[in-house]
């Protein structure tokens, strides 16, 4: 049950500025152990800052109940250079239905914003408990993004029948260090829009490959003579990640890139097929994918037999700043 913000004690608060590595780490255990609420509570992003300390600053807020525990955290990714104007982007992750503890992390995350000069930021809210803070506290809903879900049964589309590529495409898989420029212009052109998966860099290709799943030979390509048309990264969870409850071996459909030249060729759908297929091929019992709501390829994910299983939230706020003292950056 969720605890009444006011009658019961609020959670001790403390802010840390550049967690070091213990720190880290034992942040990474506290979102591991809250996995199961269901799935994870921090996405893939800051799971990964938190295994890697990546050069992007970032700060924690603490939770600390009676006893001395942890009760739950916020993870700030200071988003200074984002093409979308954030300076923050913010994630709850809270022990239970803890709506004082989410209430008081949030709190403390906007006067860490604020103390860092303000500026426009971001809540991506993946347990009910984020999703209520979010909303008591007024804060806007700019994305709904759907994690789909499709057992890899011989019904499904992309097993019961090959992918039909388009004449004249071949599909190969990555060679690291040779297709690396035309595999980030690729996604670029694809992705130009989108606010996070647009303007990768060669740093942004590294810190994926340095990923503890990562295989070259999971990132189908699809070329036309020397042109990259598009490509389908997929991805096989760890065993403890637990994006869905009750499946152990998930795969992921990662990234499904087609470049805005090869639109209406029908290669979204071959590149859907072979990827999934290769994810059976490497013994996962089910896949996933993540598409926010109105995409076009909604449909497309629906018709090979992906099911929407969980929502994500994303929401927005806008801080002033409180004495334009830079914290954490």
């Amino acid at each position: 049950m969720a605890r009444l913000a006011g009658v019961l004690d609020h959670p001790a608060i403390a802010v840390v500025h550049h967690p070091d590595r213990e720190l880290a780490h034992a942040l990474g255990g506290l979102v591991e152990r809250l996995a199961g609420q269901p799935g994870p509570v921090v996405g893939e992003r800051k799971r990964v800052q938190l295994q890697r300390l990546d050069d992007t600053p970032w700060s924690a807020v603490l939770a600390t109940g009676g006893d001395g525990a942890w009760v739950g955290y916020a993870h700030l990714r200071w988003e200074h250079a984002h093409p979308g104007g954030l300076v923050a982007s913010v994630e709850l992750a809270v022990d239970g239905d803890d709506d004082v503890a989410s209430d008081d992390l949030l709190a403390a995350a906007r006067a860490a914003i604020a103390d860092a000069g303000g500026g426009r930021w971001q809540l991506w809210a993946h347990q009910p408990v984020a999703v209520r803070a979010a909303e008591r506290a007024g804060l806007a809903l700019a994305r709904r993004l759907l994690l789909m879900h499709a057992p890899l049964t011989d019904e499904l589309p992309a097993l019961a029948a090959p992918p039909t590529l388009p004449e004249g495409v071949t599909l190969a898989p990555l060679r690291d260090g040779v297709d690396d420029a035309a595999l980030i212009q690729a996604n670029n052109a694809a992705f130009a829009d989108h606010p996070e998966q647009g303007g990768w860099s060669p740093a942004e290709l590294e810190i994926r490959r340095a990923a503890p799943w990562y295989d070259p030979t999971d990132v189908l390509l699809a070329w036309w003579g020397q042109h990259l048309l598009g490509f389908h990264w997929t991805k096989r969870h760890p065993p403890g990640q637990r994006e869905l409850a009750g499946v152990a071996r998930l795969g992921e459909v990662y990234v499904l890139a087609v470049h805005p030249r090869a639109q209406g060729m029908g290669l979204g759908r071959a590149l859907l097929r072979a990827g999934v297929a290769r994810l059976a091929e490497r013994g996962c019992s089910d896949a996933a994918l993540y598409v926010d709501v109105g995409e076009p390829a909604v449909s497309l994910y629906e018709r090979e037999g992906f099911e929407t299983a969980r929502v994500h939230r994303c929401y927005v706020g806008h801080e002033l700043g409180s004495d334009g003292r830079r914290a954490a950056t």
